[in-house]
C-alpha cells in the first residue's frame, strides 16, 4: 500500500484550458476546457530510501468545464490521471486516466488515500457518500 508523499493544489485557474491526457493502450484524452486542482505523489509504505527497486505513483486530479451543480460544485466531471513510476529494470511508467462523476469516485481512482480527504474538501469535493 502506498503513503502520500506530498499534495501541491494548483494555483487558482478562471479560465481554463485544453489538456491532453496520455493513456497507454487507449486513445489520449483531450480535456477542451480543463482545471489542474490536485497534484499528489506517492512512496511505497516502509520503504526504504536505501532500496533501488521502488514504485510510486503521481496523481493529476482534473475539473472539466465550470458549472454550478449542487452535487459537484463548480465542475461537471473529475479527472483523475494516473502515472505509474519504477525504478526497476525492465519497467517503464504507465499512463491511465479515470472520468469520474464525482468526489468518491476520483477519491477511489487515487488509490483511496485517507491523506486526500482533507485536500478534496479543501476544493469544494468532500469525500463523503450519500444516501
Amino acid at each position: 500500500m502506498a503513503q502520500v508523499s506530498s499534495v501541491d493544489r494548483a494555483p487558482t485557474d478562471t479560465n481554463g484550458s485544453r489538456i491532453t491526457i496520455r493513456r497507454d493502450g487507449e486513445p489520449d484524452l483531450q480535456i477542451e476546457r480543463g482545471y489542474l486542482l490536485l497534484t499528489v505523489e506517492t512512496t511505497p509504505r516502509g520503504s526504504s530510501p536505501s532500496l533501488s527497486n521502488k514504485r510510486w505513483k503521481v496523481y493529476r486530479l482534473y475539473g472539466t468545464r465550470r458549472v454550478w451543480d449542487p452535487v459537484m460544485g463548480d465542475f461537471d466531471r473529475l479527472v483523475v490521471a494516473e502515472e505509474g513510476h519504477s525504478s526497476m529494470k525492465g519497467e517503464k511508467v504507465r499512463y491511465t486516466a479515470h472520468v469520474c462523476s464525482d468526489a468518491v469516485e476520483a477519491w477511489t481512482a487515487m488509490g483511496k488515500l485517507d491523506e486526500l480527504k482533507e485536500p478534496f474538501a479543501e476544493l469544494g469535493l468532500p469525500v463523503v457518500q450519500k444516501i
